[in-house]
């Protein structure tokens, strides 16, 4: 559940709004609460020692590993809150969820294996989607300077909204017709995710829209 493009769509179950969606009882929310408590701490635990400053100054090939060694760890991570998560909520709203999953990692999901079976890319569209994707980041990651100003750090996470949006279209038109029909029916019914808060408005709502 800790993908590339969304993250953990356990950590969307400390969203209020999601779990209203979910329709979470009062015991799940709770026993949600303890458990994401838990995995901040071991997540702090193990990127506690990170210098984020230390990463701007290292070549782009010296982040690239250092930020892959991050995600692995991320991934480990991840992996016990999966079992969790299956136990906690039902059927029903471990499905929800992962269309919610879907709709927040948008395009970028279609780098995970999981997703390239159900949609059956083919090599070459996979080499498409990920040639798209690696152009996006390198401009998306002026937004994490910390020597900017608020201005400035405005402007840049206005440019990487707009970067990420162009790669979510550019993504997304590389599906065929019967692909694209599988995927909008793997998302779901459309999400607003809400727009407050410094993490949850950087990202537009993913959810494509319907072709003509």
């Amino acid at each position: 559940m800790f993908g590339r493009g969304g993250g953990s769509s356990a950590m969307l179950l400390g969203i209020p709004e999601v779990q209203k969606e979910l329709n979470l009882s009062d015991d799940q929310k709770k026993q949600v609460d303890a458990m994401l408590g838990d995995a901040r701490e071991k997540m702090r635990a193990s990127f506690g020692q990170v210098n984020f400053q230390d990463l701007q100054n290292l070549s782009a090939e010296e982040r690239e590993k250092r930020l892959g060694e991050m995600r692995k760890k991320m991934e480990e991570a991840g992996k016990g809150i999966d079992e969790k998560v299956g136990k906690l909520l039902e059927a029903k709203q471990v499905e929800r969820l992962h269309q919610l999953q879907l709709q927040r990692e948008g395009a970028m999901a279609l780098n995970r294996p999981d997703v390239i079976k159900k949609l059956g890319l083919s090599e070459e569209q996979q080499a498409k989607v990920k040639k798209i994707q690696e152009d996006a980041r390198p401009k998306a990651r002026v937004a994490f300077d910390p020597n900017q100003s608020t201005e400035d750090r405005q402007a840049a996470m206005k440019k990487m909204r707009e970067q990420f949006e162009k790669a979510q279209k550019e993504s997304l038109a590389i599906l065929n017709d019967d692909q694209m029909l599988d995927w909008t029916n793997m998302c779901g019914k459309e999400f607003k995710f809400p727009e407050r808060g410094p993490r949850r408005g950087n990202r537009p709502n993913t959810q494509p829209a319907p072709r003509n």
